[in-house]
Order: structure tokens, then C-alpha cells, then sequence
């Protein structure tokens, strides 16, 4: 199995960009570079990013990118069956009559967190227009994402990993304009 080596994981939230590179030792990761930049008004992410990778050597073999969770709709369902590709079948139409947009033009996703009789999913969904002009603007800039993400999802999935965390709580992911809340009943 070959390692990945270096990954960088870019926080896109409304005010600022966030880099943070890791390289992958044996049975650790270790922080290479990290670098923060704010998006100037009237510039947009794009200048924030083409800055961020001026500042510091940021190339990598693997990237993943988190939007900021105002760009993305959730929703919490419960589906009949279990496989995912099922599951990835149906959910445009479950979510069809839950979002204000044409399911069309969603790129729609899903974690499953739960099943009893029924298959617990938390689905995401996220304009297709602007996910396809953010990885425009990315791979123009020289960044091919292995994987999106959203903003505080990646911390909150760590955090219910971590045996001392409690069942039940609130997680708090504090921005200079905007901050984002995950609630969580039972480690959902």
C-alpha cells in the first residue's frame, strides 16, 4: 500500500482561507505548513487562494477542500434500505419535495449515522453551478480536489471519535463573520 505523503486540506469559509499540509509518517501525521488569508472585499476566494499558494509551497499529492457550510443545504432522512447505491438512487427524489431548488441542479451526497429499522442518513446538497465554478477556479489555480468537504463536518467527525466526548452536545466553530453550530443528540 503506498502512503500518500503530503495532503492539504484548504478551509474555504466566507471571510478567510485556510491551508494546512500534512505529511504521513508511519503511524502519524506531521504539519509541514500551515497559512491563513483573508478574502479582501470586492476580490473573492479565488484571489485569497492564488495568494495562500504565492505565501508558501503548498504543493501536495492529495488535496481535500471544505466550502463553507452556508453553501450547502443538510437534511436528516430515513430511507428503507440499507445499500448505498440505493440510497444514492432514491435521494434526489426524497429530497425533491424538502429543498427550494430544482433537484437537478444539486450535486447531492449523504453520510449514513444510523440504522435501526430504517437506514439514518444526513444528506447534503449543494448548488451544482457553484461547485463546478469552485473546482474551475481550483484546478485553475493548479489544485485537483480528491475530496469536498463541508466546513466543520471533518471537525465534528473527529470529535465523535474521541472516547471522552459526550453523547449529547454542541459544537461551536467560531469565524470572524459567520460561525457554524452542529447539534448532536446521541453522537448524531
Amino acid at each position: 500500500e503506498t502512503m500518500p505523503g503530503k495532503i492539504l486540506g484548504l478551509d474555504i469559509a466566507g471571510d478567510a482561507v485556510t491551508a494546512v499540509q500534512v505529511k504521513s509518517g508511519l503511524k502519524s501525521y506531521q504539519v509541514t505548513a500551515c497559512a491563513r488569508v483573508e478574502i479582501q472585499e470586492g476580490e473573492g476566494t479565488a484571489a485569497a487562494i492564488r495568494n495562500l499558494l504565492q505565501q508558501t509551497d503548498l504543493k501536495s499529492d492529495t488535496y481535500v477542500v471544505a466550502v463553507p457550510g452556508e453553501r450547502v443545504s443538510f437534511r436528516n432522512l430515513q430511507m428503507p434500505f440499507k445499500e448505498p447505491k440505493k440510497i444514492r438512487q432514491t435521494l434526489p427524489y426524497e429530497l425533491e419535495t424538502l429543498v427550494p431548488f430544482a433537484v437537478e441542479d444539486l450535486v447531492v451526497d449523504f453520510t449514513v449515522f444510523g440504522r435501526d429499522r430504517e437506514t439514518e442518513i444526513l444528506a447534503v446538497s449543494a448548488s451544482k453551478s457553484y461547485v463546478s465554478e469552485l473546482l474551475t477556479q481550483l484546478q485553475d489555480l493548479g489544485l485537483d480536489p480528491d475530496a469536498l468537504d463541508v466546513r466543520g463536518v471533518p471537525m465534528a467527525s473527529w470529535l465523535f471519535r474521541q472516547e471522552s466526548t459526550p453523547s449529547n452536545g454542541l459544537l461551536l466553530d467560531m469565524g470572524l463573520k459567520r460561525n457554524t453550530m452542529v447539534l448532536f443528540l446521541g453522537r448524531r
